[in-house]
């Protein structure tokens, strides 16, 4: 290729050139050195392409939705579903419990479960662990649900904060509690239809 040809092709690509020297320009790709004109270019900034960016904005609105994502409660249709929703809010917020912050209400809880995307946030007053425990005991139960392609800690990282209104991170080096577990296992009684409300005559 002549001095010309390339010069020409520096010009197509809408680079200015003054004497020897190539001014920055914003260009989908970089061109690197021509070796036998002894014209030599850097260019800084390089845009991405397109269908990378499209990527990534599509990427990022996935991120987004799987934030506002609720469980599913697979009961909540029947008479006593949210009975139970309550009642299990009502015991997380009860002075024997407190584990779950007394300004949340009862529909912001339950809200959790309606299977429908939503922005809110709670604030957890036990431990991560306890947290942890009881929806990891919800799920292995078959008594709540998730939807396809969102990670169960996802919903709940982005729905629950701590005391200082931090959010809570690595849930995969949490493990399950020793002492609580025989308490977790009765909150959990509290949605499964198969067993009476506490309260209620067998």
């Amino acid at each position: 290729m002549t001095q010309e040809e390339k010069l020409q092709l520096l010009k197509q690509a809408n680079i200015k050139v003054e004497g020897d020297l190539v001014l920055e320009k914003h260009v989908d790709y970089e061109i690197g050195y021509i070796e036998e004109g002894g014209i030599g270019f850097q260019v800084n900034n390089i845009s991405e392409p397109a269908e990378h960016r499209q990527h990534k904005n599509g990427n990022h609105s996935n991120a987004q939705r799987h934030l506002n994502d609720t469980f599913t409660y697979k009961y909540l249709s029947r008479r006593d579903g949210r009975l139970r929703l309550v009642k299990l809010y009502q015991t997380l917020i009860s002075e024997k419990c407190g584990w779950l912050d007394e300004d949340v209400t009862p529909d912001i809880w339950c809200a959790l479960f309606q299977g429908e995307p939503k922005a809110f946030t709670m604030k957890w007053r036990g431990t991560q662990q306890h947290l942890y425990y009881l929806f990891k005991t919800l799920i292995g139960r078959g008594l709540i649900d998730k939807p396809n392609g969102v990670g169960q800690w996802e919903i709940i990282g982005s729905h629950f904060v701590n005391q200082q209104s931090r959010p809570f991170t690595c849930w995969n080096g949490q493990k399950d509690p020793i002492k609580a577990q025989k308490t977790i296992s009765q909150l959990a009684d509290i949605l499964d239809i198969s067993k009476p409300l506490p309260g209620e005559d067998d």
